[in-house]
Parts: structure tokens; C-alpha cells; sequence
């Protein structure tokens, strides 16, 4: 709710994708729903946000992190020092892509890259945190190794979209993103904010949350989840019958 609040604010088209796909890793449902954005669609930057990441800084557009530089394919920031000491290069939780074919070509590439391949190379101390199988790994190797990609990375300081929890210290739109990374329940950083800011559960303003379009409030983000009926207690007894039988 709070990305789709974000880009009606701006007018920008919003895909929701949860789409279930075969998968060697977790990381490779990212690459493959950008690979698959970029082969379906003609705009020129498509944002990638994590779900649990939010806008804080609604009126604040994206294009501001645009750069006039045309060899830049990828706009991204930092991780910052987590508060169990942990960084990495780069954080992929939220970061602009630019739609063209060279781009497209790496985020496949990544998709096929043999992770040995990438933990081989790694060097913790200029790099950070290791993990197998990540997405963020394999596109700081390719954009770190390839000659025809020197350049194509834009890398921001984590401030830029890419704040934690803890970083928000006056106000909830202090920083233009509030990212719930390196939390293994997220509901506890999120608690905080809302409780610290007077926030709504989507880390949304209350005067924004009090006043969303009848079009958002009725869209399948609001609605309650369509359980299947339960069987009858006629059937139920039988399955349990089956069972005993078998």
C-alpha cells in the first residue's frame, strides 16, 4: 500500500509481482521479475523496491536520482554498518534500472552466474558481507569485472534511498526511505516507527492514511485474503475414513 500511494502520488505506473517461478535461489525471484519487466514493458527506468521497504518522503520524485549520465544502467546505494556490524557494497533492497538492452543483458547474466565463480573473487574487506547465492553479490561482480560496464553504477551513500529504522531519529520523513533490512522479524523495527512517529501500519502519515482515494481502498491491497471454504463435515469424516483405510 505505502509503494502504491507513492506512485499514484506521482503518476508513475506501480507492478505489484508476486508471480511464483522455479527458482535455484530466492535471490533469483528479483532478476528474474526485472528480466522479465524489462522484456515486457518500453519505459525508460523501472525502481525495484523490496517489500519491506518504505517511502517516507511521499512528494519527494524519483527522477531526482536520475543522472544525465548516459552510461550509468544502474542507480544504487550502500549498505550502511548494521547494528550487528554487518555491511555490503551494495545494498539491492531499493534501486533504478535503466530499461535498455545492455542492462538487460547483465541482469540475465547474473541470473546464469555460477556463485563460485563470485565467492572466489569476493574480497571481504572491499566488498563486505558474503551471501551465497545473492543477487547484490553477482551484480557487484559483473559491474566490478566487466570493461564495457566501467562507470554503468551509480553508487549513493545509503542516506540517499536506503535508511534503516534506526537512522530516523527527528522525524519519519528524515531520510526518502525507510529500508527494514537485516531484521529477522520485521514487524519489530516496524512497531518502532509506527510507535516512535504516530505512523499508520503502512508507515503511512495518519493524515495521508485518512485520506486515500476510494480507488486504493478498494483495490486488492485492502481487501481480506479469499480462504477456500472448509470442507463439510460429511467429507471431512470420509477423508478420515480414507485415511484409516490406507
Amino acid at each position: 500500500m505505502n509503494h502504491q500511494v507513492y506512485a499514484t502520488r506521482h503518476g508513475y505506473d506501480y507492478l505489484f509481482d508476486i508471480t511464483p517461478l522455479a527458482l535455484t535461489t530466492p535471490y533469483d525471484q528479483k532478476l528474474e521479475v526485472i528480466t522479465r519487466t524489462m522484456r515486457r514493458t518500453r519505459c525508460d527506468w523501472i525502481l525495484w523496491v523490496d517489500d519491506d521497504a518504505y517511502f517516507m518522503q511521499l512528494d519527494k520524485p524519483i527522477t531526482d536520482f536520475i543522472p544525465d549520465d548516459d552510461n550509468v544502467d544502474v542507480v544504487i546505494c550502500r549498505s550502511p554498518v548494521n547494528l550487528k556490524g554487518i555491511w555490503s557494497y551494495i545494498n539491492s533492497g531499493v534501486f533504478l534500472i535503466r530499461n535498455r538492452a545492455r542492462a538487460l543483458s547483465v541482469f540475465e547474466e547474473a541470473i546464469r552466474l555460477p556463485m563460485p565463480t563470485v565467492e572466489a573473487w569476493w574480497d571481504r574487506e572491499k566488498y563486505g558481507h558474503f551471501v551465497a547465492g545473492g543477487d547484490q553479490e553477482r551484480l557487484t561482480y559483473l559491474f566490478e569485472t566487466k570493461a564495457d560496464l566501467k562507470g554503468a553504477m551509480l553508487i549513493h551513500d545509503h542516506s540517499a534511498f536506503n535508511s534503516r529504522a534506526y537512522h530516523f531519529k527527528a522525524a519519519h520523513d528524515e531520510y526518502f526511505v525507510c529500508h527494514l533490512a537485516s531484521h529477522r522479524d520485521k514487524n519489530v523495527p516496524l512497531a518502532d516507527m509506527i510507535a516512535r512517529f504516530g505512523l499508520d501500519k503502512h508507515l503511512l502519515p495518519m493524515d495521508v492514511a485518512a485520506n486515500l482515494p476510494d480507488s486504493l481502498r478498494k483495490s486488492f491491497f485492502s481487501r481480506p485474503p479469499i480462504l477456500p471454504k472448509p470442507p463439510s463435515l460429511t467429507r471431512r469424516i470420509g477423508r478420515k475414513v480414507k485415511r484409516l483405510v490406507r
